[in-house]
Order: C-alpha cells, then structure tokens, then sequence
C-alpha cells in the first residue's frame, strides 16, 4: 500500500560542487524521479538548496538517504516528513528554480520563471498554505540569503 508522503530538507552546495555539478543533480533527480513516482521542486540560492519531495514513502527515504550520501551537499537538514492526502507538484518529477541564475533568461522565459516562482511561493508559503506554519521560518532563513 503506498503511503504519500512529503519530505523537505535544506542543505548547503559543497565546495567541491560546481554549476556542472547542479546540473547533474537535477539531470539524476528528473530521471530517476519519474521512474519512482517522485515529484517535487528543488530551489538554489547563494550556494543553499530548498527540496520538496512528494510520493511513496519508501522511495522518498530511498532518495534521502542518496541525498545524505551525496557530497555535493553538506550540512543538511530534515525539516519535514509527514503523509500527505495530495500531491502539490503532481506534474514535476524535479522542477527547478536557480533564484540566483534567472538575468540570463531570454524576455519570453521570464513570465514562465516569475509565473513558477510565484506558484512556488503561494503554493508553500502564502495564503492557505498546504504545508505547516513551522516551515515559515524555514522558508524566512532561505530566501534570507537570497535577499
């Protein structure tokens, strides 16, 4: 019986990790994702990574526990594991958000940016929320670094 299940860690980018490294990681994330029925998001900023995972709880831990073994990421933080009713992200095997590398997009890729940005965003963190109020200060010392 699956059990939907949504996990969310932060971390930092090792130093040893470069852009071709992030490149990478959400190459492996895409492609095994779908094969395990996971979807979700994965934000970057100023060398810290924001992931929100959604799917059968026994491949969710299965992808945590790679994601601890991985030493393109350090000091990581579970901040969230609990069952969920629904998926928020039910078409993005790995979504990704570079909050840092966007001034690059071409005019017609910026609506499409700030339009997932802001889904992103209202979806986690705005009015009516699905995820718990705990994750607030989560998101606050995120995007902190961002500002």
């Amino acid at each position: 019986m699956e059990i939907l299940t949504q996990l969310i860690y932060t971390s930092e980018r090792s130093p040893e990790c470069d852009r071709s490294g992030i490149d990478n990681i959400l190459s492996a994330s895409q492609h095994n994702n779908e094969k395990k029925g996971i979807t979700g998001i994965l934000v970057y900023s100023k060398n810290r990574f924001f992931q929100y995972l959604e799917g059968d709880i026994a491949h969710v831990e299965d992808v945590y526990k790679n994601i601890i073994e991985d030493t393109r990421h350090q000091n990581i933080n579970l901040r969230q594991l609990q069952p969920v009713s629904q998926r928020l992200f039910p078409n993005w095997e790995m979504k990704y958000v570079d909050l840092e590398n966007h001034s690059n997009l071409k005019d017609s890729e910026k609506n499409t940016y700030e339009n997932d940005v802001a889904l992103i965003e209202m979806m986690l963190f705005g009015k009516g929320r699905l995820l718990s109020p705990q994750l607030e200060q989560i998101q606050n010392h995120f995007l902190a670094y961002h500002s």
